[in-house]
């Protein structure tokens, strides 16, 4: 039994090793990233690793195990820290904000527009819009008579649009080219930009990069009130997720909450990845934080009440 164990440690530290150093170069290598969504994993299996090798490995098996976990859990820390500023309960909300990934193959579309009509928030962002779900959501279009795009990625919101855009993937085809629309709203007073993102999946490493890449260049054109909404396609933890919030300073909304997948083949499971996420500028300050139940999609959806952030001294 003994014999097994240290065996067991040795394969341990053996895949530990790799998958660290698979995250490492996944800044240099995109392909590797897809890796570094499981960094907590990592972090507990490294714990679970280091109590193993201290009661029965190989001599110098826990001190390693020991660097692995240290190792992989600075890496992890920055991720959980690039929190969002909040602002008291009691505060009134400027802004709320809703986003969900409503999936192509949504087959109870009726679930995501009761959600969006209970939570009333003032401006919605909606992934994977196409023709085949789409009809429910005409209903919303009396509450949300503006609108930026009509499929793919698609933002509706209570106060008329002043300006509006788009980023779009050259040389791509009319049903993939989209990777965000934004629009600006003024609230009492206040100009506010929302941005609406659909990056690429891990699968497609070089294109996501290529997305994150081209949300950072517009995030960094902006100055004022901004907020980016979407389904990410990456956790927090990722290495091109953490790259983006250190360039831009936005702070990030969700970090605990899973949020994909809540279905597969039309069965309800739990989530295992937060990858729908909200990131606010600095002028802003989020009160709350709310996520939908299962929506007939195969994301939960995320919403946040925002304010304007007090004044730094």
């Amino acid at each position: 039994m003994s014999k097994v164990l240290k065996l067991l440690t040795l394969a341990g530290l053996v895949v530990g090793l790799a998958l660290t150093g698979a995250i490492l170069l996944a800044r240099v290598f995109p392909s590797l990233d897809i890796v570094s969504n499981g960094l907590p994993v990592l972090v507990l299996g490294c714990f679970f690793l280091f109590l193993l090798a201290a009661y029965s490995g190989p001599k110098g098996a826990a001190p390693s195990a020991l660097v692995l976990l240290l190792f992989n859990g600075a890496m992890l820390y920055p991720a959980l820290t690039t929190t969002a500023q909040t602002a008291e309960a009691s505060r009134a909300p400027l802004l709320k904000v809703a986003t969900l990934n409503v999936r192509q193959r949504n087959l109870e579309p009726a679930k995501a527009v009761e959600w969006i009509e209970q939570l009333d928030p003032d401006v919605v962002v909606l992934q994977e819009m196409w023709a085949l779900n789409k009809p429910p959501f005409n209903a919303l279009l009396d509450r949300y008579p503006y609108q930026v795009g009509k499929q793919s990625v698609v933002l509706l919101s209570k106060y008329p649009i002043e300006s509006k855009g788009q980023i779009t993937r050259a040389g791509f085809e009319v049903w993939n080219e989209t990777l965000a629309r934004w629009a600006q709203v003024t609230v009492n007073g206040v100009p506010v930009e929302i941005l609406a993102v659909h990056p690429a999946r891990p699968f497609y490493p070089d294109l996501q990069q290529n997305d994150m890449d081209s949300l950072t260049r517009f995030v960094q054109s902006r100055h004022g009130p901004l907020v980016v909404a979407g389904d990410f396609n990456q956790t927090p933890w990722t290495q091109s997720l953490q790259r983006f919030t250190e360039i831009t300073g936005l702070g990030r909304l969700n970090t605990y909450r899973p949020t994909w997948p809540m279905r597969r083949e039309g069965t309800q499971i739990v989530p295992l990845l937060p990858i729908d996420n909200i990131f606010i500028s600095s002028q802003l300050a989020v009160i709350d934080t709310q996520f939908s139940p299962d929506v007939g999609s195969d994301h939960r959806g995320v919403a946040a009440d925002l304010a304007l952030a007090a004044p730094q001294p």
